[in-house]
């Protein structure tokens, strides 16, 4: 399928949602639109929503896993939280906030948590599906030892994951290298934290990672051209 948004904006940021089989594009110009994709019937990708969300360009979207939510930042470090209705109905923004750094990556975790990582080495676990969604400086935060480029929770099934109602997730980072990190469950205060694990990830800077669906498998890619694909049980 091919689509064009008919505005001289370009695309900024793409995600895509398997449960509800919706795709997110943001634009330049702050404009959110959502597809609705068809397995047979044309057109295979369908508009169901636009709306503008920000005057600066969305540089990063995620859904939840469920689709039940979908998280937008923009270039001026403002992040919306959107509720999406499974009866179709128009998305409403549960809340909103700017972060002291713009989000360099958005990860929602299996708990519907949404994790936030700043150009500034900082990570925050936001309880975005709370009822009354906390404040921003009421979440855990930690500080990482290098600045994040991607992260992504790590699987249950990860022998890394010490349990205990933490959150452990992959972050990869401009030191070249792939780090596992735990936020505590009691919380945290932007701590230096020190990472449980660390690999070398690629010669050049990275750009980018990925989980397979299965949680089996953790793929990156660098400025060196390679693509690495790890298999979770062997690390």
């Amino acid at each position: 399928a091919r689509i064009t948004t008919a505005s001289p904006a370009p695309p900024t940021a793409v995600c895509a949602c398997a449960a509800s089989m919706l795709v997110a594009l943001g634009t330049g110009d702050g404009v959110i639109r959502l597809y609705q994709r068809q397995l047979e019937d044309f057109p295979l990708l369908s508009l169901g929503y636009r709306a503008r969300l920000s005057r600066a360009a969305l540089t990063k979207l995620a859904f939840s896993a469920d689709g039940a939510f979908l998280a937008a930042s923009d270039a001026d470090g403002m992040t919306l939280i959107l509720s999406l209705p499974a009866s179709g109905a128009a998305p409403t923004v549960v809340t909103s906030f700017t972060t002291s750094a713009p989000p360099v990556s958005l990860a929602w975790t299996a708990a519907g948590k949404l994790l936030l990582a700043l150009s500034d080495a900082t990570v925050i676990l936001y309880s975005a599906a709370d009822e009354v969604p906390p404040s921003l400086a009421a979440s855990p935060s930690i500080k990482l030892q290098s600045a994040p480029i991607s992260i992504v929770e790590a699987p249950a099934s990860y022998d890394g994951c010490s349990g205990n109602g933490n959150t452990t997730f992959f972050a990869l980072c401009a030191d070249k290298s792939l780090h596992v990190y735990e936020i505590p469950k009691g919380g945290g205060t932007g701590s230096l934290m020190d990472p449980h694990e660390s690999y070398v990830a690629h010669e050049k800077e990275p750009s980018a990672m990925a989980l397979s669906l299965d949680g089996s498998f953790l793929a990156t890619v660098g400025k060196d051209g390679q693509l690495s694909v790890r298999d979770l049980a062997a690390i």
